[in-house]
């Protein structure tokens, strides 16, 4: 089941008060995941994203201490991760799992400030689910089934689950937005 990482924005001017820093992006997000394991098997197994990265460790106890620990603010902490690529997309995921160090899971609801949910369009998204529910996956739509989405002209069927850390995903079969790369069929 291959996806894409979507996104779609509003058109809102505002004038420019600051200089724009921003000058790219990596095409990259990192979860922070309870269970590395978990996590890859959710990704990877449950919704056919592509492990492009075996498992890295780095760690406090090494000879010299790693200067990424600093960078994510856990000098004392041990890191695993894995490179994960969505398919037909330029983005990826870097799943991250701290340990060694004090760590307690957030698990944000749909409307609480900070939460995030992330889209992604599929092929078949009853087919998804289907496979979702049977690996007891949470579904977070009411009722647990695919919902019809209706905006102006854009239609679409979607549902949201949360991965095993907690963390919202909207996964619906058609999204109509601006440049959405389509995938080939399925072979």
């Amino acid at each position: 089941m291959a996806a894409v990482l979507t996104a779609q924005s509003s058109q809102v001017s505002a004038p420019r008060t600051a200089p724009v820093e921003v000058v790219g992006s990596s095409g990259n997000m990192s979860p922070i995941v309870e269970n590395l394991e978990a996590g890859v098997h959710f990704y990877q197994d449950l919704l056919g994203l592509v492990l492009s990265r075996p498992a890295r460790t780095v760690s406090h106890s090494d000879v010299p201490p790693p200067p990424l620990l600093d960078n994510q603010g856990t000098p004392n902490a041990r890191l695993r991760w894995v490179g994960i690529t969505i398919p037909g997309s330029r983005w990826g995921l870097e799943l991250l799992e701290f340990t060694e160090i004090d760590r307690k899971a957030a698990q944000p609801r749909v409307q609480d400030p900070g939460a995030m949910t992330l889209v992604l369009q599929v092929r078949d998204v009853d087919a998804l689910l289907s496979r979702l529910k049977q690996a007891q996956v949470t579904v977070v739509t009411p009722g647990g089934q695919v919902v019809a989405l209706t905006s102006g002209s854009a239609r679409a069927r979607a549902v949201v689950v949360k991965d095993p850390s907690g963390r919202l995903w909207s996964c619906s079969n058609r999204i109509h937005c601006r440049r959405v790369r389509r995938l080939p069929p399925a072979t």
